[in-house]
């Protein structure tokens, strides 16, 4: 039997109803509380929560426009803030994100395959600009190193890439993975 954590954030869910079902079937309805806000994803791959703590605010950023010139938005599947009351004097928020996948459709014609990937790219940093500037608004200077709270999520890229330096560089924050032996380090990579 394994050790189950309190709060558990999913990608690529599908709906709350499968997630309240992952919940009962498999996991024994351990958790009180499960979270799926349907976002832009053409596929239908949202994130998702699941938690024994009481969530005390969701707010969800997916309606926030490029620019405000056109309608496009900067997360397709959001960047879900949500806080949680620990204890009576600690609290949590979490940064649930799924950043812009670098997939590329195979029946794109070859000339346009560098373009689509330079597009993935940029939306990508635009994105971790804007989670990064997310997480200073919500915890300003003299609050950001008293709060408890954690940016995670897919970020489909690698720590070191380019396009996630906003979250990394001269944000304040850490990467809590880095801090793991290497063996306890995991990820999924997929073709």
């Amino acid at each position: 039997e394994y050790d189950m954590p309190d709060i558990v954030c999913l990608e690529e869910v599908e709906s709350i109803e499968a997630l309240r079902l992952f919940n009962e079937r498999y996991l024994k309805n351990y958790y009180k509380y499960q979270l799926v806000i349907d976002s832009f994803d053409p596929r239908r791959i949202d994130v998702g929560v699941l938690s024994n703590f009481k969530m005390q605010s969701i707010i969800t950023h997916m309606f926030e426009p490029v620019s405000n010139e056109n309608q496009d938005y900067i997360f397709s599947r959001d960047c879900l803030e949500i806080s949680f009351e620990i204890t009576k004097n600690k609290n949590l928020t979490i940064f649930l994100n799924h950043l812009k996948s670098k997939f590329v459709s195979p029946f794109i014609p070859k000339e346009k395959v560098q373009l689509e990937i330079d597009r993935a790219n940029s939306l990508r940093l635009l994105q971790s600009r804007r989670v990064k500037k997310i997480v200073s608004g919500r915890f300003k200077a003299d609050k950001f190193d008293k709060e408890n709270f954690v940016v995670l999520g897919d970020f489909n890229d690698t720590p070191t890439s380019s396009f996630l330096l906003p979250l990394i560089v001269n944000s304040g924050m850490q990467n809590a993975v880095s801090r793991l032996d290497p063996k306890e380090r995991w990820t999924h990579w997929w073709d």
